[in-house]
């Protein structure tokens, strides 16, 4: 745990199992079990006791994590279907079935979802209760390298493609409608994007 604005370290909070993402909301952090090992399990901590609390144990591998007002959401993958629940404290609130395979870096921009599934970027309501839409494709090729990096702010989708991962990739910044907004050259295999 390091402070806030100076960036100090204040503690450090044992985990049961490795963790590949954190979100906090309320009295909880919520740590997602280990993304490349198909983990399923969302470790939650009780932040005034620095304790588990519990382990929600989901259905498929955790493939993203993010957070909005009192809800954190989970998304779930496999080769033929995906997943997202919605998690209030320690309880399962929601959950919606996708026939898409491999669905993955899940975001939250107002009361919208957005995630990807190979190359295409969908949205969907945050109360789960419609049927996710597809926007628009980032290209062909590997949907794992060109949305390596991936989120949402403002309505604006930002993209971050690897390309083969050993030279340098691109940040690809989209409107919903899948309009090119900007395009940069970074260095090698971008992924994550972050508001400070």
């Amino acid at each position: 745990v390091y402070n806030a604005e100076t960036f100090a370290f204040v503690k450090s909070v044992a985990l049961n199992y490795p963790a590949e993402q954190l979100v906090a909301n309320n009295e909880y952090i919520y740590a997602a079990n280990n993304f490349y090992s198909g983990g399923t399990l969302v470790e939650l901590i009780d932040v005034s006791e620095d304790t588990n609390t519990v382990d929600v144990t989901l259905n498929a591998a955790i493939n993203g994590l993010t957070a909005s007002g009192e809800t954190v959401y989970v998304m779930t993958n496999n080769e033929t279907n995906s997943f997202i629940y919605a998690l209030n404290g320690t309880t399962v609130s929601a959950t919606t079935y996708l026939e898409l395979a491999n669905g993955r870096n899940l975001s939250v921009d107002g009361q919208s979802l957005y995630f990807t599934a190979e190359t295409d970027v969908y949205k969907i309501n945050s109360s789960l209760a419609s049927t996710a839409n597809k926007l628009f494709s980032v290209g062909s090729g590997n949907g794992y390298a060109l949305t390596y990096g991936f989120n949402v702010f403002n309505g604006y989708i930002f993209t971050g493609n690897a390309g083969n991962f050993t030279d340098n990739g691109k940040v690809v910044i989209y409107k919903e409608d899948g309009s090119l907004v900007k395009e940069y050259t970074v260095g090698i295999a971008p992924n994550g994007f972050y508001k400070y």
